[in-house]
């Protein structure tokens, strides 16, 4: 499926889980606007369309962390297909939790946080974006470099933010921005900037050296769509 520069593969025929959500394609061309020459994570990875936006802008360095191998396979085969596949975009199969809590702090400039509503996979024990996303964000504040911005979402149709006091400098809900117009539902996801205190310097935009991470060789995703997490949208999982 094409999206403006970008193609993605989805499957349409076997279960509602497509492989590309289009309530985000707003999102996604954000990402793709302001990834230039920065560091990008993005976590909850599923098949990679963010990455992909983040490298066709300009990513200095991206790592992608994902508990699916089938998804972290789609993730490459949707690179490979936009010609971005290269080194300097790593894809991390394992939790999020345990990857963010042992990374370098101020190690990334941008950080895609999309979590499921809800997640047997993080670590140890469950996941619940409106008990834990407070939680999260705070793990997660810790690997944003100084003027550095975390993108976090949710398609928690009865999320309540609870982020006052979070580490991070400012807080802004973007959501009318990246909802797109021909959504009848303008809650179909919330979305919000949150930007760590300090300034970007030109050294922490400049690539470091490649560090050793848990990259694995991986059959690519088949024609079914993964079953491993159940379905994405209505069900416990949901990412972009």
């Amino acid at each position: 499926m094409r999206e403006r520069a970008l193609r993605f593969l989805v499957n349409l025929d076997d279960y509602v889980d497509t492989g590309l959500f289009g309530d985000h394609r707003e999102t996604r061309r954000m990402i793709g606007e302001q990834s230039g020459g920065l560091r990008v994570l993005n976590l909850f990875g599923y098949t990679g369309t963010f990455t992909c936006w983040a490298a066709h802008g300009g990513a200095a360095r991206t790592v992608t962390v994902e508990a699916n191998p089938r998804y972290v396979a789609w993730t490459r085969d949707n690179l490979e297909l936009n010609g971005l596949d290269d080194p300097k975009h790593e894809l991390v199969t394992g939790d999020v939790g345990p990857f963010i809590d042992g990374a370098a702090a101020a190690s990334f400039d941008l950080v895609i946080v999309d979590p499921p509503s809800f997640s047997t996979r993080f670590g140890a024990g469950d996941f619940d974006v409106q008990r834990d996303h407070r939680a999260l964000l705070t793990r997660v504040a810790r690997v944003v470099a100084p003027g550095g911005r975390a993108l976090f979402s949710t398609n928690h149709q009865r999320f309540e933010p609870w982020i006052e006091g979070l580490p991070f400098a400012r807080v802004e809900e973007i959501t009318e921005r990246t909802v797109p117009v021909d959504y009848r539902n303008r809650t179909v996801h919330r979305a919000f900037w949150l930007e760590a205190p300090g300034e970007l310097t030109s050294s922490s935009v400049d690539p470091p050296p490649p560090p050793t991470l848990r990259v694995v060789g991986l059959p690519r995703a088949s024609g079914s769509a993964p079953t491993a997490r159940g379905p994405r949208r209505g069900g416990c999982r949901r990412g972009a």
